[in-house]
C-alpha cells in the first residue's frame, strides 16, 4: 500500500492587497488576518505567501493561529511563527499545514517587525488529502 497527496483543483485566495488586484489592506506592523480555513486530519494545506516591503528596512512576521472552531480571539497563541528577511524585493514563501498539525481552524497572521515599511501581500491555499494506492504484484 502506497500513500500520495491528491490536490484540490483550485486555489483559494486567503489575501490580497489592492495593489495586487486584491481588495485587503496593505499589512503595516500592526498584525492583519487571513480567513480561517478548517482542515481535518486526512486533509492539508500548501500556503503560497509572496510579499513585497516598501523598502528594506522591517521584515516580514508570518504566523500560524489553531483553533478547533473558526471564532479566533486577539489573545489567540501563535502555533508557528518565522521572520522572514525583506530585501525590498518579492519574496515567495511556501508553507504546508500537514496532518502533523491535526485537525482544526487555521489561520494566519502576517505584520511587519516595524513601522517604517507596509507590505503588499498575496496569500493562495491549495487543498490536498490523503489517498492510499493499492498495487497489486504482477
Amino acid at each position: 500500500m502506497n500513500e500520495s497527496w491528491l490536490y484540490g483543483n483550485t486555489d483559494t485566495e486567503l489575501y490580497k492587497t489592492s495593489a495586487i488586484s486584491g481588495s485587503d489592506a496593505t499589512v503595516t506592523n500592526t498584525e492583519v488576518f487571513t480567513s480561517a480555513v478548517a482542515l481535518n486530519i486526512e486533509t492539508g494545506a500548501v500556503v503560497d505567501v509572496s510579499f513585497k516591503g516598501s523598502g528594506a528596512t522591517d521584515d516580514f512576521t508570518l504566523k500560524l493561529y489553531k483553533k478547533r472552531s473558526d471564532s479566533f480571539e486577539s489573545f489567540d497563541q501563535a502555533i508557528w511563527s518565522s521572520t522572514i528577511s525583506n530585501a525590498g524585493a518579492t519574496i515567495n514563501f511556501q508553507f504546508t499545514i500537514d496532518d502533523s498539525y491535526g485537525a482544526g481552524f487555521f489561520r494566519f497572521g502576517m505584520a511587519s517587525t516595524a513601522g517604517n515599511d507596509t507590505f503588499d501581500v498575496d496569500a493562495e491555499m491549495r487543498t490536498y488529502r490523503l489517498t492510499e494506492n493499492i498495487l497489486s504484484s504482477v
